[in-house]
Protein backbone atom coordinates (compact mmCIF):
# COMPACT_ATOMS: atom_id res chain seq x y z
CA UNK A 1 0.00 0.00 0.00
CA UNK A 2 1.52 3.38 -0.88
CA UNK A 3 1.27 5.86 1.35
CA UNK A 4 1.18 9.87 0.56
CA UNK A 5 0.25 13.20 2.13
CA UNK A 6 -0.33 16.46 1.01
CA UNK A 7 -1.54 19.60 2.41
CA UNK A 8 -4.83 19.70 1.25
CA UNK A 9 -6.84 16.72 0.16
CA UNK A 10 -10.27 16.58 -1.39
CA UNK A 11 -12.78 13.82 -1.49
CA UNK A 12 -13.95 13.36 -4.92
CA UNK A 13 -12.64 12.94 -8.03
CA UNK A 14 -15.61 14.50 -10.18
CA UNK A 15 -15.84 17.52 -12.03
CA UNK A 16 -16.12 20.09 -8.71
CA UNK A 17 -13.30 17.94 -7.40
CA UNK A 18 -10.74 17.76 -10.36
CA UNK A 19 -11.44 21.72 -10.60
CA UNK A 20 -10.81 22.55 -6.99
CA UNK A 21 -7.63 20.05 -7.72
CA UNK A 22 -6.35 21.84 -10.20
CA UNK A 23 -7.38 25.23 -9.22
CA UNK A 24 -5.23 24.53 -5.96
CA UNK A 25 -2.14 23.69 -7.85
CA UNK A 26 -1.72 26.13 -10.22
CA UNK A 27 -2.07 28.38 -7.06
CA UNK A 28 0.66 26.02 -5.67
CA UNK A 29 -1.10 23.98 -3.11
CA UNK A 30 0.15 20.11 -2.78
CA UNK A 31 -3.13 18.21 -3.62
CA UNK A 32 -4.57 15.06 -3.36
CA UNK A 33 -7.51 13.61 -4.31
CA UNK A 34 -9.40 10.70 -3.19
CA UNK A 35 -12.17 8.58 -5.59
CA UNK A 36 -13.49 5.44 -5.14
CA UNK A 37 -13.42 5.61 -9.12
CA UNK A 38 -11.95 7.02 -11.61
CA UNK A 39 -12.04 10.82 -11.81
CA UNK A 40 -15.20 11.96 -13.49
CA UNK A 41 -16.68 8.79 -14.28
CA UNK A 42 -19.82 9.09 -11.87
CA UNK A 43 -22.11 11.76 -11.52
CA UNK A 44 -20.07 14.14 -13.74
CA UNK A 45 -19.97 11.93 -17.07
CA UNK A 46 -24.05 10.90 -16.49
CA UNK A 47 -25.53 14.26 -17.06
CA UNK A 48 -27.20 15.98 -20.38
CA UNK A 49 -24.65 18.67 -20.70
CA UNK A 50 -26.82 21.26 -21.89
CA UNK A 51 -26.22 24.63 -20.67
CA UNK A 52 -29.92 26.40 -20.88
CA UNK A 53 -29.53 29.16 -18.08
CA UNK A 54 -31.90 30.92 -20.62
CA UNK A 55 -34.38 27.84 -21.37
CA UNK A 56 -34.47 26.99 -17.62
CA UNK A 57 -35.11 30.06 -16.02
CA UNK A 58 -38.60 30.82 -14.48
CA UNK A 59 -37.71 34.87 -14.07
CA UNK A 60 -35.32 37.32 -13.25
CA UNK A 61 -33.41 36.55 -9.74
CA UNK A 62 -29.74 36.26 -8.28
CA UNK A 63 -29.92 32.66 -9.12
CA UNK A 64 -30.42 32.99 -13.18
CA UNK A 65 -27.79 35.91 -12.98
CA UNK A 66 -25.34 33.12 -12.01
CA UNK A 67 -26.43 30.83 -14.12
CA UNK A 68 -25.91 33.23 -16.79
CA UNK A 69 -22.16 34.17 -15.72
CA UNK A 70 -21.99 30.12 -15.07
CA UNK A 71 -22.79 29.35 -18.73
CA UNK A 72 -20.04 32.48 -19.60
CA UNK A 73 -16.99 31.06 -17.43
CA UNK A 74 -17.62 26.98 -19.28
CA UNK A 75 -16.71 28.56 -22.82
CA UNK A 76 -13.52 29.92 -21.57
CA UNK A 77 -13.15 26.83 -19.13
CA UNK A 78 -13.23 24.65 -22.63
CA UNK A 79 -11.06 26.24 -24.25
CA UNK A 80 -8.63 26.33 -21.36
CA UNK A 81 -8.85 22.36 -21.01
CA UNK A 82 -8.47 22.16 -24.87
CA UNK A 83 -4.83 24.56 -24.38
CA UNK A 84 -4.17 22.31 -21.47
CA UNK A 85 -4.34 18.61 -22.66
CA UNK A 86 -5.56 18.36 -25.97
CA UNK A 87 -8.95 17.27 -24.83
CA UNK A 88 -12.00 18.78 -26.32
CA UNK A 89 -15.22 18.99 -24.61
CA UNK A 90 -17.25 19.97 -27.25
CA UNK A 91 -18.80 23.29 -25.78
CA UNK A 92 -20.71 25.02 -28.58
CA UNK A 93 -23.34 27.45 -28.39
CA UNK A 94 -25.84 25.51 -30.01
CA UNK A 95 -29.06 27.30 -28.66
CA UNK A 96 -31.54 26.07 -26.78
CA UNK A 97 -35.34 25.93 -28.65
CA UNK A 98 -38.45 25.76 -26.85
CA UNK A 99 -41.81 24.84 -28.55
CA UNK A 100 -45.10 26.11 -27.57
CA UNK A 101 -47.91 23.61 -27.06
CA UNK A 102 -49.69 22.24 -30.48
CA UNK A 103 -52.58 23.87 -32.30
CA UNK A 104 -55.21 24.49 -30.33
CA UNK A 105 -53.57 24.95 -27.26
CA UNK A 106 -51.44 27.18 -28.35
CA UNK A 107 -50.21 30.34 -26.30
CA UNK A 108 -48.31 33.25 -27.38
CA UNK A 109 -44.13 32.67 -27.08
CA UNK A 110 -43.50 31.98 -23.55
CA UNK A 111 -43.53 34.60 -21.27
CA UNK A 112 -39.62 34.42 -20.02
CA UNK A 113 -38.88 35.39 -23.52
CA UNK A 114 -40.45 39.03 -22.88
CA UNK A 115 -38.71 39.46 -19.38
CA UNK A 116 -35.58 38.55 -21.28
CA UNK A 117 -35.48 40.53 -23.97
CA UNK A 118 -36.11 43.53 -21.91
CA UNK A 119 -32.53 42.53 -20.38
CA UNK A 120 -31.25 42.58 -23.64
CA UNK A 121 -30.72 39.21 -24.02
CA UNK A 122 -31.11 37.32 -27.18
CA UNK A 123 -34.24 35.43 -27.57
CA UNK A 124 -35.69 34.91 -30.55
CA UNK A 125 -39.36 33.82 -31.59
CA UNK A 126 -39.45 31.19 -33.97
CA UNK A 127 -43.09 30.51 -36.33
CA UNK A 128 -44.05 26.95 -37.78
CA UNK A 129 -41.53 27.09 -40.22
CA UNK A 130 -38.45 28.44 -38.34
CA UNK A 131 -39.12 26.13 -35.39
CA UNK A 132 -39.56 23.02 -38.04
CA UNK A 133 -36.30 24.00 -39.43
CA UNK A 134 -34.48 23.53 -36.05
CA UNK A 135 -35.92 20.76 -34.95
CA UNK A 136 -37.42 18.49 -37.61
CA UNK A 137 -37.92 15.58 -35.33
CA UNK A 138 -40.04 17.80 -33.77
CA UNK A 139 -43.59 16.11 -33.17
CA UNK A 140 -46.78 17.77 -35.80
CA UNK A 141 -48.61 20.60 -34.65
CA UNK A 142 -46.30 22.94 -32.91
CA UNK A 143 -46.90 26.34 -34.55
CA UNK A 144 -44.37 28.54 -32.49
CA UNK A 145 -41.89 28.27 -30.43
CA UNK A 146 -38.39 30.61 -28.90
CA UNK A 147 -34.50 29.92 -29.23
CA UNK A 148 -32.25 31.27 -26.67
CA UNK A 149 -29.33 31.47 -29.00
CA UNK A 150 -26.72 31.70 -26.21
CA UNK A 151 -27.54 28.55 -24.52
CA UNK A 152 -24.58 26.00 -25.09
CA UNK A 153 -23.90 22.60 -24.86
CA UNK A 154 -20.97 20.28 -23.88
CA UNK A 155 -19.93 16.26 -23.49
CA UNK A 156 -19.45 16.20 -19.55
CA UNK A 157 -17.58 13.61 -19.76
CA UNK A 158 -15.27 15.00 -22.03
CA UNK A 159 -14.71 17.95 -19.70
CA UNK A 160 -14.66 15.76 -16.60
CA UNK A 161 -11.90 13.65 -18.34
CA UNK A 162 -9.89 16.85 -19.37
CA UNK A 163 -10.46 18.67 -16.76
CA UNK A 164 -9.03 15.43 -14.08
CA UNK A 165 -6.13 15.44 -16.54
CA UNK A 166 -5.36 18.79 -16.15
CA UNK A 167 -4.83 18.42 -12.76
CA UNK A 168 -2.97 15.42 -12.68
CA UNK A 169 -0.46 17.26 -15.07
CA UNK A 170 -0.78 20.37 -12.83
CA UNK A 171 0.33 18.17 -10.07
Amino acid sequence: MTTRTARVVLVGGGLVGALSALRLADAGADVLVIDKATPGAEASSAAAGILAAQAEAAGPSPLFDLTLDSRQMHGALAEEIRGRTGVDPGSERRGVPEAARPAPEARPPLPKSAWQRDRSLPVDVLDAKALRQREPALAAGFVQGVLFPDDAALEPALLAAGVAQAAARAG
